[in-house]
């Protein structure tokens, strides 16, 4: 199934990063009336998110694919002011605030 939403997301001329805004990524995501519309949202969200595993989240591995699509679909809704913005980015950001990565700095233990 994962597979198959990344395939969609990439086959949809839309899915570019930069035409694919966080409105669309939201429109997307909440249209009831076209599973293939929501199967393309996920699907890029699969792959942006896998893209930034480990170097921008570090996400744990129990982590479902529902998981990141309710935190991205709840960062989107909760700033409005910020959609216009590339869909990749506000993805990034959102897993990021959920699943930071420790910083590996002085006297820290690895």
């Amino acid at each position: 199934m994962k597979k198959l939403l990344i395939t969609l997301a990439f086959a949809s001329t839309c899915a570019h990063a930069e035409f694919f805004d966080g409105n669309d990524l939201l429109a997307h995501l909440t249209d009831s009336s076209s599973q293939i519309n929501r199967a393309i949202a996920i699907g890029y969200i699969a792959g942006v998110s896998d893209t930034g595993l480990g170097s921008v989240h570090c996400a744990p591995s129990s982590v479902s694919l529902k998981q990141v699509t309710d935190v991205v679909r709840i960062a989107l809704d909760a700033s409005p002011t910020d959609r216009h913005k590339a869909a990749d980015s506000l993805i990034l950001r959102a897993v990021k605030i959920a699943w930071p990565c420790q910083s590996k700095g002085r006297g820290q233990s690895m």
